[in-house]
């Protein structure tokens, strides 16, 4: 278990590095996706417990540490998202690709809409909802299924099969 929470947290580490300078760097004026959103949609699906609201909240805290401007809005948002895709996810079937990315798309408008909700409490001028947003929420959704294949190799653990016992050692 403590493998798969640290693993977490540096896979939360990695796509904000990913996100923050490879794309930008690459693309300066390009919409990035949001691989952090894809990481806590994922755990939405596959840790739908108190563990996983902690996770989503500890990601949040380190994408608001890393953008250096609230902490709290991003953590918030992730707890907010985590806690509605896990109340649907016992509805959505979650290896069907469509599922996912309709999911990612729909998690990926929420979580910046209530962004940008928090941030103009603070910040009243300069927050704006616009296609950049939607562009956002599109290319989240497009890019997120090798993430999801990814994650599910990495953080679920292997069904223990017949003949094995829990416990034993391989």
């Amino acid at each position: 278990m403590l493998r798969r929470v640290l693993l977490t947290l540096v896979f939360g580490l990695l796509s904000i590095l990913i996100q923050g300078t490879v794309i930008r760097g690459l693309f300066p004026a390009a919409v990035v996706p949001s691989l952090l959103l894809i990481l806590v949609v994922f755990l939405a699906f596959y840790e739908t417990s108190v563990l996983g609201a902690v996770l989503a909240f500890l990601l949040g805290i380190e994408y608001d540490m890393c953008s250096a401007l609230v902490v709290g809005p991003w953590s918030g948002t992730f707890v907010l998202v985590f806690g509605v895709v896990a109340l649907l996810s016992q509805r959505i079937f979650v290896e069907s690709p469509a599922a996912v990315m309709v999911t990612v798309f729909l998690s990926t408008l929420l979580s910046n809409v209530v962004y940008l909700l928090v941030v103009s409490q603070v910040r009243p001028s300069g927050v704006f909802f616009g296609w950049s947003v939607l562009l956002e929420a599109l290319l989240t959704a497009a890019i997120c299924i090798p993430f999801f294949s990814l994650y599910r190799k990495l953080l679920v653990p292997a069904p223990a099969g017949p003949g094995r016992r829990l416990g034993a050692h391989a």
